[in-house]
């Protein structure tokens, strides 16, 4: 398959580039100015992400079979940067690729996010973990974002070939130190040998983490399964993790002594997010659950996953 692939050097378009490339898979890469850009990798830079025709041009040069569109922003600068690059930048790919490439497959990666905090939303059909048909309550300008992307695909799902990834807690080495677990492992890892003090945010949410190998792997069976045109696909493992015994396990591996403070909560609720893989399953997929002691080793002894 010729594939084209945004966001590819991000913490899961790396990992997935190269399991595609590892396939036998003749990729190619695309992205905004100013983004970073794979080594040697066949790159084209998107002048302007708005520009049907811009894309259209790529398209036309690559005819590629699939397309995954992972470049996202999770902490934007403000709303026009969070919509044009979440929101925008999809549904101009989308009308490019139904004019220029029709037949490409083109998958969007969306967010949990878009679910919102599942202990306030009373539509959940499994407790407080959410399927694909449960209504979406975000509540910060990622997930809003992201899910004017994934309701524009789903108007053209009818006329192109079109999957939405919903991806819960991606994990793993080489994650971001933005998120919660790279930020633990770092801060850890820069302790002095004696250990120290560690302040914190609230860790009484719940997540459901993925393993981004796992992650990575569940996209490609995805764009390989026909029946998932069309669709909004939980990529989760339902599987709940408290984010204290997270910490726990990295402090356990630290083998020195860290005194945790944590900032008091603002709600008597813990912040929940767990996915039910509905989806998944119905398309024989199985996502297992991340391997979190072994993910912590591998960052904490600085190895990277692939």
């Amino acid at each position: 398959m010729k594939v084209l692939v945004s966001g590819a050097s991000g913490f899961l378009g790396n990992v997935l580039r190269r399991q595609l490339e590892a396939g036998g898979h003749d990729v190619w890469t695309f992205g905004a100015p100013g983004w970073a850009v794979v080594p040697e990798s066949r790159h084209f830079h998107i002048e302007d992400i708005s520009s049907p025709e811009a894309h259209a041009q790529m398209l036309r040069q690559t005819r590629p079979d699939w397309i995954f569109h992972l470049a996202g922003v999770s902490r934007a600068a403000g709303i026009r940067e969070a919509y044009m690059v979440n929101s925008v930048w999809g549904g101009t790919l989308l009308l490019a690729a139904g004019e220029a490439c029709p037949d490409s497959r083109v998958m969007l990666i969306g967010s949990a996010a878009e679910y919102g905090p599942q202990q306030t939303n009373e539509h959940s059909k499994f407790g407080y973990a959410l399927d694909e048909q449960t209504e979406c309550r975000p509540v910060g300008l990622y997930g809003i974002s992201k899910l004017a992307q994934t309701l524009h695909a789903l108007s053209l799902a009818g006329k192109q070939d079109i999957v939405v990834a919903r991806p819960f807690n991606i994990v793993g080495p080489g994650m971001p130190e933005s998120l919660a677990l790279g930020g633990f492992v770092k801060r850890i890892k820069e302790l002095p040998a004696g250990g120290g003090v560690l302040p914190t945010g609230p860790l009484g949410g719940i997540r459901d983490f993925i393993d981004v190998r796992d992650c990575a792997a569940t996209l490609i069976a995805l764009m390989q399964t026909a029946a998932s045109a069309g669709k909004v696909i939980n990529v989760c493992s339902e599987e709940a993790t408290l984010m204290r015994d997270l910490l726990a396990l990295v402090i356990d591996r630290a083998g020195c002594p860290v005194s945790v403070q944590e900032a008091p909560s603002s709600s008597k609720e813990s912040d929940v997010y767990v996915g039910a893989a509905t989806m998944l399953r119905a398309l024989g997929i199985r996502l297992p659950g991340a391997d979190l002691p072994a993910i912590v080793d591998a960052m904490m002894n600085g190895r990277m996953g692939g």
